[in-house]
Parts: structure tokens; C-alpha cells; sequence
């Protein structure tokens, strides 16, 4: 939220968006229309082969420092990590009719979301497991 309104802002200044005010019921929005500069602008930059890919995952973080905390918690954290992705995974779920509707490009994006999320899912389960195993063999 903090980020999308200061680069539409920034869009519309440099004059790849027009926008204009569209409130109602009291709300003040602004409704934004893409220009013919800005429609160049994107098709350029949809040619350009992609550059970045980010993974953020405070569980990851949490997980890679869990020696100072110990193999229980480390446990917790990936539980919590599954939950996580098994709800994103409904929600996702409860937007494929939505995606398909609007086509195969957004098909293809869900189902990568989807992909993502199960693999990660699947993952945790597996890790789980192993974290287990090292416990009871500390115990014996």
C-alpha cells in the first residue's frame, strides 16, 4: 500500500498514466488510465528479459538461526511456515476461476503462485521429519 500509490504518483508525473477523481461515497480515490506513452513504455519493458526474483521468507530467516533457540522451535517455525503456505494455496485456489476467466497469461501465474506454494508446503512436511528424526536419536 505505502509503495503503490507513490509509483502511480510518480507514473502519472512522468505521464505514462492519466488520472482522474473518482470518488464515491465519501471516499476520495483516484482512477488511472494508462496513456499511449505508457502502453509504449510497457511493451518495451515486457521485452526486456527479466532480471530479478525475489524470495522473502521470515521463516526461512527465523529457521536458518534456530541453533540459538534449539530443534523444538525450529520445529514450530516450519509448522507455522506450512500453515502459512497451505492458506496461501486456498487462497489461490479460490482465484483460479477468476485467472481462467481473464486467460491463459493469468492461468500460467496462478499456477506458478500454486506450484510455488505446495513445493514449499511439501518441503516443510519433509523437514519436519527430518528435525524429528534428529531429536529422537539425541534422545536414545
Amino acid at each position: 500500500y505505502g509503495q503503490i500509490y507513490p509509483e502511480l504518483k510518480g507514473l502519472e508525473e512522468a505521464g505514462l498514466l492519466e488520472g482522474s477523481e473518482d470518488s464515491t461515497g465519501g471516499r476520495r480515490r483516484r482512477r488511472y488510465a494508462i496513456t499511449d506513452d505508457g502502453q509504449a513504455a510497457l511493451q518495451a519493458w515486457l521485452r526486456e528479459p527479466p532480471v530479478t526474483c525475489e524470495l522473502r521468507d521470515e521463516g526461512l530467516l527465523k529457521l536458518y538461526f534456530s541453533s540459538a533457540v534449539g530443534p523444538e522451535d525450529a520445529i514450530r517455525t516450519i509448522r507455522e511456515m506450512r500453515r502459512h503456505r497451505v492458506d496461501v494455496i486456498k487462497q489461490l485456489r479460490a482465484l483460479e476461476p477468476r485467472a481462467e476467466a481473464a486467460g491463459i497469461y493469468p492461468t500460467m501465474v496462478l499456477r506458478a503462485g500454486l506450484g510455488l506454494h505446495e513445493s514449499l508446503a511439501s518441503w516443510c512436511d519433509e523437514m519436519e521429519d527430518e528435525l524429528s528424526e534428529q531429536i529422537n536419536k539425541e534422545d536414545s
